[in-house]
Parts: C-alpha cells; sequence; structure tokens
C-alpha cells in the first residue's frame, strides 16, 4: 500500500482504481487533500479491499 496522504482527493481515488482498490472517504472536514488513511502505507492488502480516507487541509 502507497501513502496517498497530501494528494487530492480525485488523484488518490484515481490511483486507488489503478491498483484494484476501493476507496471511501471516512471523515472530510475542510479542504480536498488525504490527511490520513487506514490500512497505513507500507500495508501489504488484497486486491479489492477498502482503504478510508480522511480529507482535510495540507497545514
Amino acid at each position: 500500500m502507497p501513502s496517498f496522504n497530501a494528494f487530492a482527493l480525485e488523484a488518490a481515488l484515481a490511483r486507488l482504481k489503478q491498483y484494484r482498490l476501493n476507496g471511501i472517504v471516512d471523515l472530510q472536514m475542510s479542504g480536498n487533500f488525504v490527511s490520513k488513511q487506514v490500512p497505513s502505507a507500507g500495508t501489504v492488502v488484497p486486491c479489492g479491499s477498502t482503504i478510508r480516507l480522511n480529507i482535510g487541509t495540507l497545514y
């Protein structure tokens, strides 16, 4: 699993699709960038897994 931190939401979802993974927004605050992902970067997940993204600002 790569890191999607600081990706714009649309870019993260497109990249997840390339990896044959499903992305859902778990928490969205103001902003449009990935601030957290579950499972975290470096975790091995099977194709078709759901990845939860928290969306917020970069700073």
